[in-house]
């Protein structure tokens, strides 16, 4: 009997020291969930800026002009502004399309149309008739077009810039 005694007793913990073993095991594990949690948002554990250099990295491989593999498509409606001229009544009219990377950049696109508008109102202002015309000219204002409508969202989400009507009168 004095041995079944001592088995009991060795089996039968503390009763606080039991409760705070338990709770101590509990806030482990829910600890290691959140850090899962967190590295499985951030792609295990990479930092914010890591994550923006891999973006750029993508973008770039993906940003080839003459590809044809398009993404969506965000449709501007047309953009009327006067041209940086000394003669009056000259202007340009242009309507696009943005090509984003993937449906929830579309979605971020079009949530800033405004700024992007406005962004491109300004742009087109600052152009002559000359710096307008000619087809090697409207390939770098798509370039041009390019570069400051992703400065306007923060960073590379427009891939590539599409005429739809581009009229200097």
């Amino acid at each position: 009997m004095a041995n079944e005694e001592s088995a009991e007793e060795d089996v039968k913990p503390a009763g606080g020291k039991s409760k705070l073993i338990l709770i101590l095991v509990i806030v482990n594990i829910l600890a290691v969930a959140g850090l899962g949690a967190y590295m499985a948002l951030f792609q295990n554990g990479a930092s914010a800026d890591e994550l923006d250099e891999g973006d750029e990295e993508e973008e770039e491989e993906d940003d080839d002009p003459n590809s044809t593999e398009y993404g969506p498509l965000v449709e501007m409606q047309a953009l009327v502004a006067n041209l940086n001229d000394t003669s009056a009544g000259r202007f340009i009219r242009v309507t696009l399309h943005l090509e984003v990377k993937n449906e929830e950049t579309k979605l971020k696109v079009e949530e800033l149309k405004v700024p992007i508008r406005n962004r491109l109102l300004i742009y087109f202002s600052e152009l002559t008739v000359e710096s307008s015309l000619g087809s090697e000219r409207k390939e770098e204002i798509r370039a041009d077009l390019v570069k400051a409508i992703n400065e306007v969202l923060g960073k590379k989400m427009v891939k590539r810039v599409f005429y739809t009507e581009f009229v200097v009168q």
